[in-house]
């Protein structure tokens, strides 16, 4: 429980940060623009909308009053069709066709009808039980200086056609 409030208050206020920012650089092409106080409006039906400015059916809430529920079951949808759902143990983010799910039993989801790209400056860990990658066309792993594929018992390449190895100099033990 305490996880999904912590997660949440983390993505509140990511939405938050990350909708200025992108506004500002949508509008400006530079985030030159003043500060604008966003409020978190809730409605009767408890669905919570990130807006300038609260309706009169709406009541302000603040991100503190979210934190301290034991758990927050609801919808909060920002100015750019964002939506954030939560119930008693999962979170899920929706852009569009992209998704985003946290659930303690089942774990993390990303999905997208779009390309799905992970880059970073440093080390890309991927660490399991079982690693597994598949594709319905072709699947590639490339590296620009060395590219190595270890198994500490058993290591086997199968393929229901040709195989090929080719290489400036192969050797084979």
């Amino acid at each position: 429980m305490k996880v999904t409030r912590g997660a949440l208050t983390t993505i509140l206020l990511f939405q938050l940060v990350f909708f200025f920012a992108f506004d500002s650089f949508a509008k400006n092409s530079r985030a030159s623009r003043a500060a604008t106080r966003l409020k978190l409006c809730a409605d009767e039906s408890g669905q919570i909308r990130v807006k300038i400015r609260c309706s009169n059916a709406e009541e302000e809430v603040s991100l503190s009053s979210i934190a301290a529920l034991n758990a927050f079951t609801g919808e909060l949808v920002t100015p750019n069709g964002v939506v954030i759902q939560s119930n008693e143990s999962s979170v899920s983010i929706i852009a569009g066709p992209s998704t985003i799910e946290i659930d303690p039993l089942a774990g993390i989801t990303l999905s997208s009808d779009h390309d799905l790209t992970i880059s970073t400056g440093g080390a890309l860990n991927l660490h399991g039980r079982t690693v597994k990658i598949s594709s319905e066309i072709s699947t590639e792993v490339k590296s620009s200086i060395e590219t190595s594929v270890k198994g500490d018992t058993t290591t086997s390449i199968t393929s229901g056609a040709i195989t090929e190895i080719k290489g400036a100099i192969v050797k084979i033990n």
